[in-house]
């Protein structure tokens, strides 16, 4: 589908900004179409005893002091259709604003930059800790899907590609790609030129932290945007993806978020 989002209230078309002005409201509308998605996919695995699945939005996207990443969003997730309490929403979802040289990490007592032996194509400019990978302690199994790249009036939905990085001895390595390769996300940013709108992909989620058999995988890890995945030739779009963490294997959406993964850790 094409247009599906274009237009809001049906009049003006949706303008993102950049990557030095973004629009959160636009970016924020934008959110509705993929998050539809999601529940529609949780519709067809889920068991009937916990239909509807429902991502409702309890924060808006914006901008998070401390944090090395650019906005965030937190949807509540509402099991059997639930009416959410507003002062404890119960399990969040979040939605994580990424601009070129954004990311998850930051120097925590495990790891710390100055302990790092950083790539110079994962290092960031503009927040250097960015990538310092962090232990994921209380979550079992983290689930991440993209939900949009963007810029001006072009938005990608279902199209992402961020890098989990981790430590490997004292260096930074990648150890998988979230989203589509880099060469594939080049070719659809090069598409900013045929003009605005929204274009929606097939997407699904990968986990970025959990089990594989006994062995614990993806953890710790960040997650970040290199400036390096789109050189300056390169429309510079902006990233969200959506993070949903499970605390254990027995909590009821595990299952069914387990049957939407498409693709192995590291694949």
């Amino acid at each position: 589908m094409v247009g599906l989002i274009a237009t809001m209230n049906g009049s003006s078309p949706l303008n993102f900004g950049t990557v030095d002005a973004s629009n959160l409201p636009d970016l924020n509308h934008a959110l509705i179409s993929p998050l539809l998605i999601i529940e529609q996919s949780f519709d067809r695995v889920v068991p009937t005893s916990l239909k509807p699945i429902l991502f409702e939005r309890y924060e808006s996207l914006q901008n998070i002091p401390g944090k090395t990443y650019s906005a965030r969003a937190s949807y509540a997730v509402r099991i059997q259709g639930a009416t959410i309490n507003p002062t404890n929403p119960g399990l969040l979802a979040y939605a994580v604003l990424f601009k070129p040289g954004d990311g998850t990490g930051s120097d925590s007592k495990q790891y710390s930059l100055e302990g790092l032996t950083v790539p110079e194509e994962l290092r960031s400019p503009f927040h250097p800790s960015s990538v310092v990978p962090r232990m994921k302690e209380g979550i079992h199994t983290e689930f991440v899907w993209p939900l949009l790249s963007a810029i001006g009036e072009s938005g990608f939905v279902g199209v992402g590609s961020l890098e989990e990085v981790t430590v490997k001895g004292n260096e930074l390595v990648v150890c998988q790609t979230e989203g589509v390769s880099t060469d594939a996300f080049q070719k659809i940013a090069r598409q900013t030129s045929l003009g605005g709108g929204i274009k929606n992909y097939p997407f699904s989620p990968q986990i970025t932290v959990g089990y594989e058999g006994e062995r614990r995988v993806g953890d710790p890890h960040a997650t970040i945007y290199p400036v390096s995945k789109l050189p300056s030739e390169f429309p510079q779009l902006m990233q969200v993806a959506l993070f949903l963490a499970l605390p254990s294997e027995n909590h009821p959406l595990y299952e069914s978020c387990m049957k939407l993964v498409e693709r192995k850790f590291g694949e």
